[in-house]
């Protein structure tokens, strides 16, 4: 996959640009205002939120392939590593919800965000979810179904892990940056 994504505030959709030539070769349509958009950590899915939706895109063939409707605004998303589980933040409650990509359900509700949440991120090894908040905070959720792993154990365990609850921070889809 070569391209880039852009989403517009002022418009409605997902927009792919080729990096080669510097031409746009897309436009995933929304019916309302993207609020957020990311590729999978494999390269192969495109996941969008827009009003109360959440949209998943074949990334190469840019074919729509679920749309999830929500109950409330969804302002981010991010998809687990094995792409059977998506995480969501909203803009109308502090709460950090996963669902099951095939069905759709809540799985778990996370609670702990003074404020709305702006970004989720998934950790690459698919155990730890992180969000950011408008309060200024990060919160790192461990994953229900990997939480007893060993390598999730001895992360848990260690101060560093502790002290990033509850600091505010910033980062992108490679690093947390946060402060002690």
């Amino acid at each position: 996959w070569h391209g880039v994504l852009t989403a517009h505030s002022e418009e409605r959709g997902v927009r792919t640009w080729d990096l080669r030539t510097l031409k746009q070769t897309n436009l995933l349509e929304t019916p309302e205002r993207v609020t957020s958009v990311e590729l999978s950590s494999d390269g192969a899915v495109i996941s969008a939120t827009a009003g109360k939706a959440v949209y998943f895109w074949d990334a190469d063939t840019y074919e729509l392939v679920k749309t999830i409707s929500m109950t409330f605004e969804v302002s981010c998303v991010t998809l687990h590593p094995t792409r059977a589980r998506f995480v969501v933040g909203s803009s109308s409650d502090l709460w950090v919800r996963v669902y099951d990509l095939a069905t759709g359900q809540e799985l778990e509700l996370y609670k702990g965000h003074h404020g709305p949440v702006d970004t989720v991120s998934d950790s690459t090894d698919g155990e730890v979810y992180a969000s950011g908040s408008e309060d200024g905070t990060i919160g790192l959720w461990a994953d229900a179904n990997a939480s007893d792993s060993p390598a999730a154990q001895h992360r848990y365990a260690h101060p560093y892990y502790r002290n990033l609850l509850g600091t505010p921070a910033t980062g992108n889809q490679k690093y947390l940056f946060a402060g002690l």
